[in-house]
C-alpha cells in the first residue's frame, strides 16, 4: 500500500506542477494564477520529505494540496505540525487545504483541530467518484466531430486510470493515449504537457515492455505540428524526449526543427506555425 501510494504521490506532484493552474481549477477552484512555493523556506520546517504541494493563489491566499491525505486520514503528528507551520508562514495570508485522493475519503475526517486554536476543513476531491465511461463518451464524441476539448475534458483524459472503470488497464491507457494524440487541443504547449503527463501515468501503471508499446502512440508526426500531410515528405516522428522533466533545450529543439524544414524547402509561414517561432527568427537561420 505504501509503495503504491508513493508512486501515486510522485505522479500527481509531477502532473500538478506540469499543468499548474489548469489542474488547480480542475479541483474546483477559481484561480487565475498560482505560484509554487519553496516549502524549505517556511520557518522551522527543515524536514520536508513528506511535503506535497504548497502554493500561493492569485496572491490572495496560500493552499496546501495534500495528495492521498495522510495527515487528514491518519492524523500523523509530524504532518499536523507542518500544517500549523504552513498556516503561520511569513506572509500571513489566509490558508486553505485541499485533499486530492484516489481512495476512499470517508476513512478521514472533515475537521482537524490543532492545539485548540487552528481548525482545518479540507476540501476533498475524490477521483473515484467519476465514471471513466462517462468521461470517455464525452471525449470520443468531441474527437470524432473535431470539437476542441475543454481543459476539464483534457485533464480528465489523463486521470482516467484512477476513475471508476472495469477496463483492463493497458487497454484503457492505449485507448486514452490514442484519443489524446488525435484530439483537438488549441493550445499546443498544453497538448504537449498533457502528453508528458500521460507518459508519467504509463510509467506508474505499466511494465517497461507494455509502456514502450503504448508510448509509441504518443509521438507526434510532422502534420500534427500544422504541416500538410504528404506535402513536405516528412513522415518521421518528431522527437519529444526533451519533455522528460523540465523543458530544458526546448528552444534549441525548435530551432533545429526549423533548420531541417528550411533545408527541405518548407514554406516559412508553415514552419512558423509548426514550431511557434516568428518569421524573423526563421529567416535568420538561412
Amino acid at each position: 500500500m505504501t509503495s503504491e501510494l508513493s508512486r501515486e504521490d510522485e505522479t500527481y506532484k509531477y502532473i500538478f506542477k506540469k499543468l499548474s493552474v489548469r489542474f488547480f481549477r480542475r479541483l474546483g477552484y477559481d484561480a487565475e494564477s498560482i505560484k509554487f512555493k519553496n516549502v524549505e523556506l517556511v520557518p522551522l520546517a527543515p524536514d520536508n520529505r513528506y511535503m506535497d504541494i504548497f502554493i500561493e493563489v492569485d496572491g490572495k491566499y496560500n493552499s496546501n494540496v495534500e495528495l492521498q491525505s495522510s495527515p487528514v486520514y491518519d492524523s500523523k503528528m509530524e504532518d499536523m505540525y507542518k500544517y500549523r507551520i504552513y498556516s503561520q508562514s511569513e506572509d500571513s495570508m489566509p490558508f486553505k487545504t485541499c485533499v486530492f485522493a484516489t481512495y476512499n475519503p470517508k476513512h478521514g475526517i472533515d475537521n482537524l483541530e490543532l492545539d485548540g486554536d487552528i481548525n482545518f476543513h479540507p476540501d476533498f476531491y475524490y477521483i473515484k467518484n467519476q465514471s471513466a465511461e462517462e468521461v470517455l463518451n464525452v471525449i470520443e464524441h468531441k474527437v470524432t466531430n473535431r470539437i476542441p476539448l475543454l481543459d476539464t475534458d483534457a485533464i480528465d483524459l489523463i486521470l482516467l486510470p484512477d476513475m471508476k472503470h472495469d477496463w483492463d488497464i493497458k487497454k484503457l491507457l492505449e485507448h486514452s493515449s490514442g484519443l489524446l494524440v488525435n484530439t483537438v487541443i488549441e493550445d499546443t504547449d498544453f497538448h504537449l504537457d498533457l502528453i508528458d503527463c500521460q507518459k508519467k501515468m504509463l510509467q506508474r501503471f505499466l511494465k517497461v515492455a507494455d509502456r514502450i508499446e503504448v508510448e509509441n502512440m504518443l509521438n507526434f508526426k510532422a502534420e500534427d505540428y500544422g504541416l500538410e500531410p504528404n506535402v513536405t515528405g516528412i513522415e518521421e516522428e518528431i522527437n519529444l524526449a526533451y519533455l522528460d522533466g523540465e523543458r530544458e533545450g526546448f528552444d534549441d529543439a525548435k530551432l533545429e526543427d526549423a533548420r531541417n524544414l528550411l533545408e527541405l524547402g518548407v514554406d516559412e509561414e508553415i514552419i512558423s506555425k509548426a514550431t511557434g517561432l516568428d518569421l524573423d527568427k526563421i529567416r535568420s537561420l538561412r
